[in-house]
């Protein structure tokens, strides 16, 4: 639903709103990662404690939802959050913080002190969409691998 919102908005011309769904899409999908691999996550430590507690699913945040996937190597990385930009070092788990924060350009305060004053264009869109389908991907490999290996079917 998400990823048709952000093409509905790229076809209307609404480039932030476009980010803002291509953001829910992935938040969306890591969600459901999570829920499907929680134990796998407890056992590598990255479940998010609140109060000395596991933190409950619909608590998380989308960075915390970004950093799992990235450490358990769902979204593979090339950089350290924070570093330097780089290209050509940079893989879809680094995309994938980049398009996190282009959600984030949903709140005021964030656009003026992240964007402003630039605009949201039709390329951050593109972008943007093309993170959520490249990392879609590599979350449904994931998929695809443990339900092979659950069947017996691994080469």
């Amino acid at each position: 639903m998400y990823h048709r919102e952000a093409i509905r908005c790229e076809n209307s011309k609404a480039y932030t709103a476009g980010c803002v769904m291509a953001g829910a899409c992935l938040e969306t999908s890591l969600l459901m990662m999570v829920h499907l691999y929680g134990n796998e996550l407890e056992t590598a430590g990255f479940v998010p404690k609140m109060k000395q507690k596991y933190k409950p699913l619909f608590k998380w945040t989308f960075k915390e939802l970004v950093l799992a996937a990235r450490g358990m190597n769902w979204l593979p990385t090339g950089l350290q959050i924070g570093a330097e930009w780089n290209t050509r070092r940079a893989k879809i788990g680094d995309y994938a913080e980049v398009l996190r924060q282009f959600r984030n350009l949903v709140h005021p305060v964030r656009y003026l002190q992240d964007h402003s004053p630039s605009r949201v264009t039709i390329k951050h869109l593109k972008m943007n969409i093309d993170i959520v389908e490249l990392a879609c991907e590599h979350l449904g490999a994931k998929v695809n691998a443990s339900l092979q290996k659950k069947l017996g079917i691994v080469d």
